[in-house]
């Protein structure tokens, strides 16, 4: 069976007649022209370059080689299918082991014998002094535009920016909604949010919400450490100045300090990271310990010299949520008490409107009934949330119980000396 195979890569050879169909068409022309075998399959591949042969459509054909399917492979010019001498000698070799011969339907080239393969060498040499001279070329050309100020990176736009064209050139300038969100990353770092909880914030916002997009922690480092946001565009290891920029230089450096140090800091995940401060109000420092394969994570205080174990502050946080009603006034509104003394309040009225016969019995019944259902529900949110409210942060997975702990709790002042809990807010 015949491989045919087609390689059509950009729009500028679609617009000077390599496009698909010109090829498929004079294939087909030779293969009648010189009755070839009526069976083929044809291999099309679109978008991918002849400078190596790690293309998805020539792993296909060559696979097929390899289990017998093909005995011959046809293609409209050679440089369809290789361009450079590493590809050729590994095609070449793989139809010599498989018993395949190829035909070109523009070069007539016959790999049987020394002057044909002499001639091959001769053209694939040709090709790699093209392919290398139009690589110096562009080279060149991007890095006088991008002295000049202009955008030569290639793939997608990183976040944060948006491309508009100058002439036959591209700028980059921030896009307001996503710099924005950049910003706030900068500002949660500040105020001492880990990476994780940027995560979380970042993620609830609305704006990202709208374009249905996440990130995870090392984007969202990745985005506040990279240059172009202080508006320096790198290009092979080179740094060009755009005219545009997110961070001002301080602010920039003073991000990357803040990363740095956090980097040497914190190991572990802290459920209390950065929200854990001395009496002097100085933020402590993460330290753990592993003993017997089991890790303990403490917050350090560099005046003192002492430390405090997280699961003394785990359970006085708990506490603090317990006394005042935190989770519950989250969902209700208000304090189990206050919920108490209204459906209380609603029934005594209930009641009276009743005995005045204001209402009907079934009105009664069923506003009676309502109130009795809303007094199981706040009874259930008690219980979970006030009494059992150990065994529910416990169950909880560690991004929950963080995210609970951000939410709720704003700092742990600690006298370090006496190893004893100031306040919690």
């Amino acid at each position: 069976m015949i491989g045919i195979y087609i390689r059509e890569s950009t729009k500028e050879q679609y617009d000077k007649g390599y496009n698909a169909v010109t090829q498929k068409k004079k294939i087909l022309q030779f293969v009648e022209l010189y009755d070839l075998d009526d069976e083929y399959e044809i291999y099309e591949e679109k978008g991918y370059s002849a400078k190596t042969t790690s293309r998805p459509v020539m792993k296909r054909m060559k696979q097929d080689i390899k289990d017998g399917k093909l005995d011959t492979v046809i293609v409209y010019k050679l440089d369809r299918l290789f361009r450079r001498h590493e590809s050729k000698s590994e095609l070449l070799d793989l139809f010599k082991q498989n018993d395949v011969v190829l035909m070109c339907v523009e070069e007539k080239v016959d790999t049987t014998s020394a002057i044909g393969r002499y001639v091959l060498n001769i053209m694939v040499s040709t090709f790699e002094l093209e392919q290398d001279i139009i690589s110096e070329r562009t080279n060149d050309g991007l890095v006088t535009g991008a002295e000049q100020g202009y955008f030569v990176r290639g793939g997608k736009t990183p976040f944060g920016w948006r491309k508009y064209q100058v002439g036959y050139h591209y700028k980059v300038k921030p896009h307001e909604e996503e710099a924005n969100i950049i910003r706030k990353m900068r500002d949660y770092l500040k105020e001492g949010l880990t990476p994780y909880e940027i995560k979380m914030m970042i993620n609830d916002d609305e704006y990202m919400k709208s374009i249905n997009k996440t990130f995870c922690e090392n984007q969202i480092v990745n985005i506040l450490k990279s240059k172009i946001n202080k508006g320096i565009m790198e290009h092979k290891g080179v740094e060009y100045p755009m005219e545009e920029k997110i961070f001002s230089d301080k602010e920039y450096d003073e991000i990357q300090k803040i990363l740095s140090s956090r980097s040497k800091e914190a190991k572990y995940d802290y459920l209390f990271a950065r929200k854990v401060r001395s009496v002097s109000g100085e933020v402590s420092k993460l330290k753990s310990t592993v003993k017997k394969e089991k890790v303990y994570l403490y917050y350090f205080d560099v005046d003192t010299k002492q430390r405090v174990n997280e699961s003394i502050l785990e359970k006085e946080a708990l506490n603090y949520l317990k006394n005042n009603e935190v989770l519950y006034k989250k969902y209700r509104g208000k304090t189990y008490r206050a919920d108490l003394q209204h459906l209380k309040s609603k029934k005594e009225t209930l009641d009276r409107m009743y005995k005045d016969m204001d209402i009907t019995t079934d009105v009664y019944i069923t506003e009676n009934l309502e109130i009795d259902n809303e007094m199981k529900k706040i009874k259930r949110y008690y219980q979970k949330y006030i009494s059992n409210i150990e065994d529910y942060f416990e169950n909880l997975k560690y991004e929950d119980k963080a995210s609970l702990i951000r939410k709720n709790i704003k700092y742990i002042e600690i006298d370090f000396a006496e190893k004893n809990i100031i306040k919690i807010c």
